[in-house]
């Protein structure tokens, strides 16, 4: 009824009201200068994550083929799993430098076990060791070297930690409770650890 009396706005609100978003785009960009569909539904996908309503705006967003409007959304409001759902989807060869891009923000916000999960999760392990231990957090360092690379790693990890330590009875300490201690050779037994 609303075509017949060329009330097109009234229609196509009618369909965004029931959840219609994809049929009332199409109509919109149908029977509409393209460009103010679009700005429609950039409206209204912007008044939806305004009240908080981040999943019928992504909904929206997508409808109307603005993919990318629904990942800076998603970002914005901080929720990275769903930032990242996307990008999956949309864009999988840029899931990994964002998931990268992610972790480097959350380190800078200093949400270092945030940060390892997005590191971890795109197989950059190394990256999280080296966050760990550039804030000093040498256990962490340590327990993603040993879970994601392996005993060497982490046995490179447990010898940088303890040339880091001033008091050499507490690095012997620390390589003695690793089991490295008998793997540390130099200076002829006189407690010089040599990284090797």
């Amino acid at each position: 009824m609303y075509l017949a009396a060329g009330a097109v706005r009234e229609a196509v609100t009618l369909l965004n009201g029931r959840g219609q978003y994809a049929r009332a785009y199409k109509l919109a960009a149908k029977l509409m200068e393209p460009t103010e569909a679009k700005e429609m539904y950039e409206y209204i996908a912007r008044g939806y994550a305004e009240e908080g309503k981040l999943k019928e705006a992504e909904k929206i967003y997508i409808a109307c083929g603005d993919v990318d409007a629904a990942i800076s959304m998603w970002k914005g409001a901080r929720q990275f799993e769903a930032m990242l759902r996307l990008v999956k989807q949309y864009h999988p060869g840029l899931l990994t430098e964002t998931s990268v891009y992610l972790a480097k923000e959350l380190e800078a916000d200093r949400l270092w076990k945030q940060a390892e999960t997005y590191y971890v999760a795109v197989g950059e392990w190394r990256a999280a060791a080296l966050m760990y231990r550039n804030a000093d957090q040498w256990e962490d360092a340590y327990r993603v070297s040993r879970a994601h690379g392996g005993a060497v790693a982490a046995k490179q990890v447990a010898y940088h930690w303890a040339v880091t330590m001033a008091n050499p009875g507490e690095a012997v300490a620390l390589l003695n409770r690793y089991g490295l201690l008998n793997q540390v050779s130099g200076g002829g037994g006189r407690g010089k650890v040599v990284i090797g």
